[in-house]
């Protein structure tokens, strides 16, 4: 077996954890390829694993190394979740567009060490962090947000309605803690805190907005309600880097596969995955933008004509 130091990207510890498991197991690793994760946090790779049957199947397998933080540590509980949770009954979704654990899971640390594969068993996936520059990422985005609504919850629910300051409060979920990225921003950015009822923008005649974590008591998104919150399943952290396409410019992309369920339910607000990727999108583009842009794009963001609450 290859004692290079191959694995020296995950970290010291993690690489020889890896070299044990390689030996303990008879399941030589090869070819490591380092995945784009979009700033996750996680450690991805891409390999060949010989397994120890008779046959010695080889196959490919992505190897994720967790961020240590409190979600990352439910994703192998919450990943067995997401693939029990079947549309309708039927298995096919799960089956082509969620990792599966191929092996369990290994403990380094406070966080962990998962190895996962996905139907096809294709060499030439890459993250869509990888193609944000491609003409094809637009329309691989709006498919895969097509399949996600209609494909994974054909049977979706909903609880009657709700405040629109619990729905917010619901989607923004921890990050309205005080030390939240967030709350942060808001604060420092904004000079604006949690009891601070609206904004008010820099642009000439721009109309105020509520704040986004001011969201408790008597603040203005209290006052509004939504008849119909529609509920489901969602990976809960839909970013570039969660979701794995084929790399040929031509190949079809409804064959692309979510990684990293930390945050899988199966009661969630559906709006949350498609506006969390979209935003995500957006945020990669925003720094070479002049503010004229921005002010444009907001508008689009929005809508051009929709009410201030």
């Amino acid at each position: 077996m290859d004692r290079s130091p191959q694995f020296a990207r995950f970290g010291a510890r993690t690489a020889a954890l890896l070299d044990q498991w390689q030996q303990q197991n008879h399941r030589p690793l090869t070819a490591p390829a380092w995945l784009d994760t979009g700033g996750s946090g996680a450690s991805l790779a891409s390999v060949f694993v010989r397994d120890s049957d008779p046959g010695r199947t080889t196959r490919r397998m992505i190897i994720k190394l967790c961020s240590p933080d409190g979600d990352s540590s439910m994703e192998p509980g919450r990943l067995i979740a997401a693939r029990r949770s079947l549309p309708n009954g039927d298995p096919s979704f799960p089956r082509d567009h969620l990792v599966e654990q191929l092996y369990d899971p290994m403990p380094v640390d406070d966080a962990w060490l998962m190895f996962q594969g996905f139907a096809g068993n294709d060499e030439s996936m890459v993250t869509l962090s990888t193609i944000l520059r491609q003409r094809r990422m637009p329309g691989a985005a709006a498919q895969i947000t097509r399949s996600l609504l209609a494909d994974w919850n054909p049977d979706e629910k909903s609880d009657g309605e709700m405040t629109a300051a619990a729905f917010v409060s619901e989607l923004l979920d921890q990050r309205l803690e005080p030390a939240e990225p967030l709350a942060v921003w808001v604060r420092d950015t904004l000079g604006l805190g949690l009891e601070t009822a609206w904004i008010r923008p820099g642009r000439a005649n721009a109309a105020p907005l509520p704040n986004p974590i001011h969201l408790t008591g008597s603040c203005p998104l209290a006052e509004r309600t939504l008849d119909y919150p529609i509920r489901g399943r969602a990976h809960g952290d839909l970013h570039p880097g969660n979701i794995m396409v084929p790399k040929e410019p031509d190949a079809d992309l409804g064959r692309y596969v979510l990684i990293d369920l930390s945050r899988f339910d199966e009661r969630a607000l559906l709006a949350r995955d498609p506006m969390h990727l979209l935003l995500c999108l957006v945020a990669d583009f925003l720094p070479h933008m002049s503010d004229d842009a921005r002010a444009e794009l907001l508008d689009l963001l929005v809508g051009r004509d929709t009410p201030v609450c």
